[in-house]
């Protein structure tokens, strides 16, 4: 629950206003891997990757043990160049998408629709995805293989500025 509450006090506070992306800015993360290779490869142990997304799809669902899991599916934009650190809005993306990847939250005091009420339907399209994290197994999701990421830092929001290069 302690890992919980900064990743929500992230994601609401973000939802309304994606303005400081300072916490983004580490210099040895990996930006240029695509999702698409890290899922066609063997995981790297220890590969942290900074991501930007644009959700493609979200799922809310309640797990055996009663917990409530929301999970985003991102379709990944690559940095059109080297992003400027710290992250600087409009975020300039290349338009060709390079795979895909999903970021899940687990919430063990909401219920399904408490999560579709407040964070789902909050969002208007299109939201982006903005993570820091570690890539932890690849698989299909709805029939698209996807990486599955462990985010250490992760913002979802329809605010953040992102332009897609031409």
């Amino acid at each position: 629950m302690t890992r919980l509450l900064p990743f929500l006090m992230v994601l609401v506070t973000t939802v309304a206003s994606a303005k400081d992306l300072s916490e983004f800015s580490v210099p040895s993360d990996d930006y240029l891997v695509t999702a698409r290779h890290v899922s066609e490869g063997p995981i790297v142990n220890g590969q942290i990757v900074m991501w930007v997304g644009k959700v493609e799809d979200v799922s809310v669902r309640q797990r055996a043990d009663g917990a409530t899991t929301l999970e985003w599916f991102c379709e990944q934009h690559l940095f059109e160049v080297a992003p400027q650190l710290p992250l600087v809005e409009p975020l300039l993306l290349k338009a060709e998408p390079t795979g895909h990847f999903v970021i899940t939250l687990h919430l063990p005091t909401l219920s399904v629709s408490e999560v579709e009420e407040k964070i789902v339907k909050s969002l208007k399209s299109p939201a982006w995805v903005l993570v820091r994290g570690e890539p932890v197994f690849a698989e299909e999701w709805k029939g698209i293989k996807a990486v599955f990421l462990h985010s250490l830092t992760a913002t979802v929001s329809d605010t953040v500025k992102v332009e897609l290069a031409k």
